[in-house]
């Protein structure tokens, strides 16, 4: 088995080091892999840094957008396996051992990992958990329209990349509509959740980065609904993952309370940008009207 890792590279001089490190680091796999980065357009030193490393291939996208940049990587890739990283998460010693050993089983069409925050303390641990908790439970919800993606930590068996792919050339959500599209054709079984490929995201370095990606969501979500029919996870569907914690031994009342109040906070930002993405989507379809 091969395995091509896509990382696309947009001002990424401060953390692309380190996600370039933790690859360098991964335990022996037993497969080939490859490490394409496709830069986008960068000024700020990351492609001179990247020239002098190797051994990975560095490849262009002038087009900006994440995605246009994933999908050159993936046109350029060899693998049997094609794994999305973003270059501000490091990935776990274990992560492509990880990759290698979900997609064993020939049902796995897209595997979605474990990310958490960095620094994993503290508050930020509280909202990792969460995180890992609400992916957990997505997959095993069997409720197609509640399914999404994150290309920060994706992988995609190649026969599903060529059936389903490219990724839509979208500012966000295009990697949600790609697993949706995969969701719609083969079941929700073809997605597996797997807490062994674990990155830390270096851009979650506390909780109001976390509310900021809240906002982005809840904005992009209201974008890609436009495109494919989509479900929000539901306050109850909240209360369950988090009930899902509680019962975990030494949770306790404190970090409870902690937790509910972070998400509280989460969801309100979230609220505030899907009624900015329903407001934009209004403003578009009266230009278009």
């Amino acid at each position: 088995m091969s395995v091509s890792v896509i990382i696309p590279v947009f001002q990424a001089a401060d953390t692309i080091a380190a996600c370039i490190g933790g690859l360098a680091n991964q335990r022996h796999t037993g497969a080939r892999v490859e490490v394409i980065v496709v830069d986008n357009g960068s000024s700020d030193g990351s492609v001179e840094w990247l020239e002098t490393q190797s051994p990975f291939r560095l490849l262009r996208e002038p087009r900006r957008g994440s995605y246009a940049a994933r999908n050159t990587g993936v046109a350029a890739a060899a693998g049997d396996i094609i794994a999305f990283i973003d270059p501000d998460c490091v990935p776990d010693d274990a992560w492509v051992a990880a990759i290698v050993d979900a997609f064993r089983d020939p049902g796995v069409l897209v595997a979605l990992g474990a990310r958490r925050p960095a620094p994993d303390s503290g508050l930020n641990r509280l909202l990792g958990d969460y995180e890992v908790a609400k992916d957990r439970w997505m997959i095993a919800s069997g409720q197609p329209l509640k399914y999404y993606g994150f290309t920060n930590n994706m992988a995609v068996r190649r026969a599903a990349w060529e059936s389903f792919g490219p990724f839509i050339d979208r500012p966000r959500g295009a990697d949600t509509l790609f697993v949706r599209r995969v969701v719609d054709a083969a079941g929700g079984p073809a997605i597996r959740f797997v807490p062994r490929m674990h990155v830390s995201h270096l851009e979650i370095d506390g909780p109001v980065a976390y509310f900021g990606k809240a906002y982005t969501y809840g904005r992009s979500q209201r974008s890609y609904r436009r495109v494919h029919p989509s479900l929000p996870l539901s306050f109850r569907d909240r209360l369950q993952i988090v009930r899902s914690l509680a019962s975990e031994p030494g949770f306790g009342v404190v970090r409870m309370v902690a937790l509910c109040a972070l998400l509280g906070v989460g969801m309100a930002c979230w609220a505030c940008g899907s009624v900015v993405g329903m407001m934009e989507g209004h403003a578009d379809a009266a230009v278009r009207g």
